[in-house]
């Protein structure tokens, strides 16, 4: 019995170890402190004026736009509210 509770303590301090990160070495250089992603730009819909993340945004003869349907209809004419 006592060899089954030390094999068990064993496990289970291999797993935290591995959890934790103290033996298995992680990438950090993309991480931030608190594991936090990097920001990411944001910009404004030329149409309709939802911000949204750069990287999803149609660009479009120099204006972005949030989809290709708005980025059809252009710009609109007067400043979104």
């Amino acid at each position: 019995m006592l060899k089954i509770l030390l094999i068990v303590a064993v496990v289970l301090a291999v797993v935290w170890l591995l959890r934790r990160g103290g033996v298995v070495q992680r990438d950090d250089k993309a991480a931030r402190p608190g594991g936090l992603p990097p920001p990411q730009a944001i910009v404004a819909c030329a149409h309709c004026g939802v911000h949204l993340p750069q990287r999803d945004a149609v660009a479009l003869a120099g204006h972005v736009y949030c989809s290709g349907a708005h980025a059809d209809a252009g710009p609109r004419s007067t400043p979104p509210p």
